[in-house]
Protein backbone atom coordinates (compact mmCIF):
# COMPACT_ATOMS: atom_id res chain seq x y z
CA UNK A 1 0.00 0.00 0.00
CA UNK A 2 0.98 3.60 -0.52
CA UNK A 3 0.45 5.96 2.39
CA UNK A 4 1.48 9.55 1.67
CA UNK A 5 4.41 10.55 3.86
CA UNK A 6 4.39 13.79 5.80
CA UNK A 7 6.04 16.37 3.59
CA UNK A 8 6.53 16.19 -0.16
CA UNK A 9 5.19 13.30 -2.25
CA UNK A 10 5.72 12.49 -5.93
CA UNK A 11 3.71 9.66 -7.52
CA UNK A 12 2.67 8.45 -10.95
CA UNK A 13 -0.87 7.19 -11.43
CA UNK A 14 -1.01 3.95 -13.40
CA UNK A 15 -3.70 3.37 -16.05
CA UNK A 16 -6.49 0.79 -15.63
CA UNK A 17 -6.17 -2.53 -17.45
CA UNK A 18 -6.94 -2.18 -21.18
CA UNK A 19 -10.19 -4.15 -20.89
CA UNK A 20 -11.48 -2.28 -17.82
CA UNK A 21 -14.73 -0.38 -18.20
CA UNK A 22 -13.88 2.12 -15.46
CA UNK A 23 -14.73 5.75 -16.15
CA UNK A 24 -11.95 6.92 -13.86
CA UNK A 25 -8.30 6.09 -13.22
CA UNK A 26 -9.31 4.15 -10.11
CA UNK A 27 -12.11 2.14 -8.53
CA UNK A 28 -14.52 3.70 -6.07
CA UNK A 29 -14.79 1.83 -2.77
CA UNK A 30 -17.00 2.52 0.24
CA UNK A 31 -15.37 1.54 3.51
CA UNK A 32 -16.14 1.22 7.20
CA UNK A 33 -13.04 2.16 9.20
CA UNK A 34 -12.11 1.50 12.85
CA UNK A 35 -14.16 -1.69 13.10
CA UNK A 36 -13.66 -3.93 16.11
CA UNK A 37 -10.93 -4.07 18.71
CA UNK A 38 -8.09 -3.79 16.19
CA UNK A 39 -9.66 -0.84 14.29
CA UNK A 40 -9.73 -2.62 10.94
CA UNK A 41 -11.38 -1.58 7.68
CA UNK A 42 -14.07 -3.42 5.72
CA UNK A 43 -15.88 -2.77 2.48
CA UNK A 44 -19.52 -1.82 3.08
CA UNK A 45 -21.72 -4.61 1.75
CA UNK A 46 -24.79 -2.39 1.75
CA UNK A 47 -23.26 0.30 -0.44
CA UNK A 48 -20.98 -1.89 -2.55
CA UNK A 49 -23.18 -4.94 -3.19
CA UNK A 50 -26.66 -4.00 -1.94
CA UNK A 51 -26.50 -6.67 0.76
CA UNK A 52 -27.06 -6.50 4.49
CA UNK A 53 -24.32 -4.76 6.47
CA UNK A 54 -24.33 -5.16 10.29
CA UNK A 55 -22.53 -1.85 10.75
CA UNK A 56 -25.06 0.06 8.65
CA UNK A 57 -27.87 -1.64 10.54
CA UNK A 58 -26.45 -0.46 13.86
CA UNK A 59 -25.93 3.01 12.39
CA UNK A 60 -29.60 3.13 11.38
CA UNK A 61 -30.58 2.10 14.90
CA UNK A 62 -28.40 4.84 16.41
CA UNK A 63 -29.87 7.42 14.02
CA UNK A 64 -33.41 6.38 14.94
CA UNK A 65 -32.50 6.72 18.62
CA UNK A 66 -31.13 10.22 17.93
CA UNK A 67 -27.61 9.13 18.87
CA UNK A 68 -26.00 11.35 16.24
CA UNK A 69 -22.39 11.11 17.41
CA UNK A 70 -22.54 7.31 17.49
CA UNK A 71 -24.24 7.17 14.09
CA UNK A 72 -21.65 9.49 12.57
CA UNK A 73 -18.82 7.32 13.87
CA UNK A 74 -20.17 4.40 11.85
CA UNK A 75 -20.64 6.31 8.60
CA UNK A 76 -18.79 4.63 5.72
CA UNK A 77 -16.19 6.64 3.81
CA UNK A 78 -15.74 6.90 0.06
CA UNK A 79 -12.27 6.26 -1.35
CA UNK A 80 -10.80 5.77 -4.80
CA UNK A 81 -8.44 2.81 -5.06
CA UNK A 82 -5.70 3.36 -7.64
CA UNK A 83 -2.30 1.92 -8.45
CA UNK A 84 0.60 4.36 -8.24
CA UNK A 85 4.37 4.32 -8.49
CA UNK A 86 5.94 6.18 -5.59
CA UNK A 87 8.90 7.96 -7.17
CA UNK A 88 10.73 7.89 -3.82
CA UNK A 89 10.62 4.08 -3.73
CA UNK A 90 10.17 2.81 -7.26
CA UNK A 91 11.71 -0.51 -6.31
CA UNK A 92 8.46 -1.46 -4.58
CA UNK A 93 6.62 -1.37 -7.89
CA UNK A 94 2.89 -0.63 -8.14
CA UNK A 95 1.34 0.28 -4.80
CA UNK A 96 -2.37 0.55 -4.01
CA UNK A 97 -3.46 3.97 -2.77
CA UNK A 98 -6.92 4.52 -1.30
CA UNK A 99 -7.37 8.22 -2.08
CA UNK A 100 -9.70 10.20 0.21
CA UNK A 101 -12.77 11.53 -1.62
CA UNK A 102 -11.84 15.21 -1.20
CA UNK A 103 -8.32 14.71 -2.49
CA UNK A 104 -9.57 12.68 -5.44
CA UNK A 105 -11.90 15.55 -6.41
CA UNK A 106 -8.98 17.99 -6.31
CA UNK A 107 -6.85 15.68 -8.45
CA UNK A 108 -9.68 15.11 -10.94
CA UNK A 109 -10.22 18.86 -11.37
CA UNK A 110 -6.58 19.21 -12.38
CA UNK A 111 -7.09 16.55 -15.06
CA UNK A 112 -9.77 18.58 -16.88
CA UNK A 113 -9.16 21.65 -19.02
CA UNK A 114 -11.83 24.16 -17.85
CA UNK A 115 -11.92 25.86 -21.25
CA UNK A 116 -12.94 22.91 -23.40
CA UNK A 117 -13.42 19.98 -21.01
CA UNK A 118 -10.62 17.93 -22.51
CA UNK A 119 -8.79 15.51 -20.24
CA UNK A 120 -5.08 15.57 -19.47
CA UNK A 121 -3.74 12.02 -20.03
CA UNK A 122 -2.10 11.87 -16.60
CA UNK A 123 -1.94 8.05 -16.55
CA UNK A 124 -0.54 7.60 -20.06
CA UNK A 125 2.50 5.28 -19.86
CA UNK A 126 4.37 7.23 -22.54
CA UNK A 127 3.26 10.84 -22.16
CA UNK A 128 1.70 10.98 -18.70
CA UNK A 129 2.33 13.34 -15.81
CA UNK A 130 3.66 12.81 -12.30
CA UNK A 131 1.53 14.07 -9.41
CA UNK A 132 3.10 16.21 -6.69
CA UNK A 133 1.61 17.24 -3.36
CA UNK A 134 2.52 17.94 0.26
CA UNK A 135 0.93 16.19 3.20
CA UNK A 136 0.66 18.06 6.50
CA UNK A 137 -0.67 16.86 9.83
CA UNK A 138 -1.83 13.49 11.10
CA UNK A 139 -5.13 11.66 11.38
CA UNK A 140 -8.22 13.81 11.04
CA UNK A 141 -6.02 16.91 10.86
CA UNK A 142 -4.34 15.71 7.67
CA UNK A 143 -4.23 18.26 4.86
CA UNK A 144 -2.99 17.97 1.31
CA UNK A 145 -1.47 21.09 -0.20
CA UNK A 146 0.30 22.15 -3.37
CA UNK A 147 -1.50 19.51 -5.46
CA UNK A 148 -0.25 19.75 -9.04
CA UNK A 149 0.83 17.68 -12.00
CA UNK A 150 4.26 18.12 -13.51
CA UNK A 151 4.30 20.73 -16.26
CA UNK A 152 6.05 18.39 -18.67
CA UNK A 153 4.93 14.92 -19.67
CA UNK A 154 7.26 11.96 -19.16
CA UNK A 155 7.36 8.20 -19.68
CA UNK A 156 6.28 5.94 -16.84
CA UNK A 157 9.86 4.63 -16.52
CA UNK A 158 13.20 5.34 -18.17
CA UNK A 159 13.49 1.69 -19.21
CA UNK A 160 10.60 0.36 -21.37
CA UNK A 161 11.03 -3.08 -19.81
CA UNK A 162 10.42 -1.65 -16.35
CA UNK A 163 7.28 0.18 -17.48
CA UNK A 164 5.99 -3.01 -19.13
CA UNK A 165 6.53 -4.98 -15.91
CA UNK A 166 4.54 -2.45 -13.89
CA UNK A 167 1.72 -2.37 -16.42
CA UNK A 168 1.58 -6.17 -16.51
CA UNK A 169 1.17 -6.18 -12.73
CA UNK A 170 -1.92 -3.97 -13.09
CA UNK A 171 -3.33 -6.31 -15.73
CA UNK A 172 -2.62 -9.42 -13.64
CA UNK A 173 -4.02 -7.89 -10.45
CA UNK A 174 -6.96 -5.64 -11.44
CA UNK A 175 -8.23 -3.67 -8.47
CA UNK A 176 -11.87 -4.61 -8.95
CA UNK A 177 -10.86 -8.29 -9.04
CA UNK A 178 -8.84 -8.09 -5.82
CA UNK A 179 -11.45 -6.57 -3.53
CA UNK A 180 -12.06 -8.72 -0.45
CA UNK A 181 -15.57 -8.99 0.94
CA UNK A 182 -16.48 -10.67 4.22
CA UNK A 183 -19.84 -12.20 4.99
CA UNK A 184 -22.40 -10.71 7.36
CA UNK A 185 -21.63 -12.99 10.33
CA UNK A 186 -17.88 -12.40 10.07
CA UNK A 187 -18.20 -8.61 10.19
CA UNK A 188 -20.87 -8.79 12.89
CA UNK A 189 -18.51 -10.76 15.14
CA UNK A 190 -15.62 -8.36 14.55
CA UNK A 191 -17.90 -5.37 15.12
CA UNK A 192 -19.02 -6.90 18.42
CA UNK A 193 -15.41 -7.42 19.50
CA UNK A 194 -15.38 -11.19 18.92
CA UNK A 195 -12.47 -12.38 16.72
CA UNK A 196 -13.83 -14.74 14.04
CA UNK A 197 -12.00 -18.00 13.41
CA UNK A 198 -10.86 -20.18 10.51
CA UNK A 199 -12.38 -23.59 10.02
CA UNK A 200 -9.36 -24.98 11.84
CA UNK A 201 -10.19 -22.88 14.89
CA UNK A 202 -7.37 -20.36 14.54
CA UNK A 203 -8.09 -16.66 14.69
CA UNK A 204 -8.04 -14.92 11.34
CA UNK A 205 -6.32 -11.53 11.27
CA UNK A 206 -8.53 -8.67 10.11
CA UNK A 207 -7.62 -6.47 7.16
CA UNK A 208 -6.01 -3.13 8.00
CA UNK A 209 -6.84 -1.73 4.58
CA UNK A 210 -10.07 -2.06 2.60
CA UNK A 211 -10.03 -4.33 -0.40
CA UNK A 212 -6.60 -5.56 0.57
CA UNK A 213 -6.97 -9.11 1.59
CA UNK A 214 -6.56 -11.14 -1.55
CA UNK A 215 -4.92 -11.41 -4.94
CA UNK A 216 -6.31 -13.56 -7.74
CA UNK A 217 -4.45 -16.41 -6.03
CA UNK A 218 -6.42 -15.56 -2.86
CA UNK A 219 -3.30 -15.00 -0.83
CA UNK A 220 -3.59 -12.94 2.33
CA UNK A 221 -1.73 -9.64 2.22
CA UNK A 222 -0.90 -8.41 5.70
CA UNK A 223 -0.82 -4.63 5.94
CA UNK A 224 -0.04 -2.10 8.58
CA UNK A 225 -2.78 -0.26 10.40
CA UNK A 226 -4.19 2.57 8.37
CA UNK A 227 -4.03 6.05 9.77
CA UNK A 228 -7.41 7.81 9.73
CA UNK A 229 -7.77 10.50 7.12
CA UNK A 230 -10.24 13.32 6.67
CA UNK A 231 -13.18 12.93 4.30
Amino acid sequence: FFTPREGDNNVRILPPPPDADWKHYGVGVIVHYDVGADKSAYLCDARMREKQCPICEERDRASSADEKELADSMRPSYRVAVYVIDRAQEGKGPLLWNIPAGLDKDITKLCIDPTDGSALPVDDPTDGYDLNFTREGQGLKTKYKGIQFSRKSSPLADEPEQADAWLQHVVAHPIDGCLQYYDYDYIAKVFAGQPPAHDDGTDEPSPKQPGAAKTPAKTKIQTKKKEPEPE
